[in-house]
């Protein structure tokens, strides 16, 4: 463990002159240990403090269709792993956020804000306030969050949440029950 945080320290080094083969490096030591996938480290901004890995779970109350209605999204993450320069004590974390919103299958992919307190692995937590913007890309929906750690550990600093879930089932969205869950893959970064 010793090597891969001396090898994650070189990924906040690269801001100071070093080269961007060591934020892969990094990335690659950590994906070893099981911390953080090779391609997720390689795409962190350099500078980064803490990069967590995780899952998102989302539902959707009622589920969503071809015919928009007012839904509750709600998504659940688990940070199961997370490296941090700034603070060693976090090794993981949980989140959630809850949206009411009028939804449907075409639309819930859009631009918006909300807020997510992270409970981390060390009793601290993290209010993430943030915008999103939702695409699709490869038969993936991807949404990235914007925004800003605006209290708890690390207040003030900037932050970028990306999700991944599969692309919403066209069948489903033509039944009545529609597309009630998604699971996909979340990585935090907080800089």
């Amino acid at each position: 463990m010793h090597s891969a945080r001396a090898l994650f320290h070189g990924l906040s080094q690269s801001r100071l002159g070093g080269s961007r083969h060591r934020l892969r490096a990094a990335g690659c030591v950590a994906a070893m240990l099981g911390a953080l996938a090779c391609s997720a480290a390689a795409a962190a901004p350099a500078g980064a403090t803490t990069l967590c890995t995780g899952q998102q779970n989302e539902t959707f109350a009622p589920g969503l269709t071809n015919t928009t209605q007012t839904t509750t999204f709600t998504a659940t993450r688990t940070l199961s792993t997370c490296l941090s320069l700034a603070d060693p004590t976090i090794t993981s974390g949980s989140a959630s956020t809850t949206i009411n919103a009028p939804f449907n299958c075409q639309s819930v992919l859009a631009n918006g804000s909300s807020t997510s307190t992270i409970h981390w692995s060390n009793g601290q937590t993290s209010t993430f306030s943030f915008t999103y913007t939702a695409t699709t890309v490869n038969g993936t929906d991807q949404t990235q969050e914007t925004g800003t750690i605006t209290a708890g550990e690390f207040t003030g600093r900037s932050a970028i949440g990306l999700v991944t879930v599969p692309a919403l089932d066209p069948l489903a969205c033509a039944t009545s029950t529609g597309v009630t869950s998604l699971t996909g893959l979340f990585t935090l970064t907080i800089l």
